[in-house]
This record gives C-alpha cells, sequence and structure tokens, in this order.
C-alpha cells in the first residue's frame, strides 16, 4: 500500500508522489540521524524539530520512528499500485496506481464433485483476464482449469503454487 504525500512533507520527501510505510520510517530514522534528534534518555525516541513538527502539524512530536510513521500515514490518502500484463508477455506490464486499499483476491481450496480444486475469486478488479489467466495456468501447472462466474477454477490443491505465480506477476 502506498500513501500520498502531503506538500508540507516535502521536506523530508523531496518530489516523490507516493510512499510506503518502509519509506517513511527509513526516511525519519535517515533524518533523525542526520538532525541528532534522538531522545538523550532513549535512543529509540526522537524528539521532533520545527520541520518535524511542521510536517505532522503539531507544536510537539515525540515517539519511536515506528510510531511517527504510523502517524504520518493516517494523516494520508491510501492508494495501491496495481501491475497488470498487457496482451501477452510479449507486450509487457501496465502499472498504475489507483485510489484506496487495494482488492482483496481470495484464493480457497474445496471440493467439487468429489474432486479437489482451488478457486480463485477477486482477479477482475486487477484489469486480469481470468480466460488468460485460466491458459497460461493450464501449462504453468499441468492441470485443468476453468473460469465459471468470475471465479478461476485449478483442479488440485494449488493455493501456495497460485499464490506465488500471482505474487511473481505483480
Amino acid at each position: 500500500q502506498q500513501q500520498e504525500v502531503a506538500p508540507s512533507a516535502a521536506v523530508l520527501f523531496g518530489n516523490v508522489e507516493f510512499v510506503t510505510q518502509e519509506q517513511v520510517v527509513s526516511v525519519l530514522r535517515d533524518y533523525a540521524n542526520q538532525k541528532s534528534l534522538w531522545a538523550a534518555n532513549n535512543r529509540k525516541k526522537v524528539q521532533g524539530d520545527e520541520v518535524l513538527c511542521a510536517v505532522f502539524g503539531e507544536a510537539e512530536v515525540a515517539g519511536t520512528v515506528e510510531q511517527l510513521s504510523a502517524q504520518f500515514m493516517k494523516g494520508c490518502k491510501k492508494f495501491h499500485k496495481v501491475t497488470a500484463p498487457q496482451r501477452g508477455a510479449a507486450a509487457g506490464t501496465k502499472t498504475s496506481i489507483r485510489p484506496g486499499a487495494p482488492p482483496k483476491v481470495t484464493i480457497r481450496t474445496d471440493t467439487r464433485r468429489g474432486h479437489a480444486v482451488t478457486l480463485v475469486r477477486g482477479l477482475d478488479q486487477y484489469g486480469l483476464d481470468a480466460e488468460e489467466l485460466a491458459a497460461e495456468l493450464k501449462k504453468v501447472l499441468a492441470g485443468s482449469t476453468t473460469v465459471e462466474d468470475g471465479e478461476l477454477m485449478v483442479q488440485g490443491f494449488w493455493d501456495v503454487a497460485l499464490k506465488n505465480h500471482l505474487d511473481k506477476a505483480g
């Protein structure tokens, strides 16, 4: 998940439009080291200066880097990055930033007509063509695949392999 950077935070983040929690932690830690903002009695705590107070919009800022980053992220709008294939592997991928939290893709195993199957739902929200993915998975997993009512069904217990394949695809 990514967050939109407020204009007041440009002092810390520069010309970056979106940041992740890990990036905020890294920037705050580097800034605290650079300006020697660590509390004398607690090396894990940061005592904010006027720049941090302006970024957070408060008169006084103090806490661990993790606490401050969580506080910063609460005040930002949520966005997520979607990377989707464009008409086969030869055409490459398209990356876009969308508002809100990322939609959920569910992968679960079930039994249909006495056979073990793995079901994947929610791929359409990412712009993935379920029929193309089914054809690709048929080759990768060497199993039967089908699409019914927007739900991808793969014969067998492939939940871990499917998760890894989708994570690798972006």
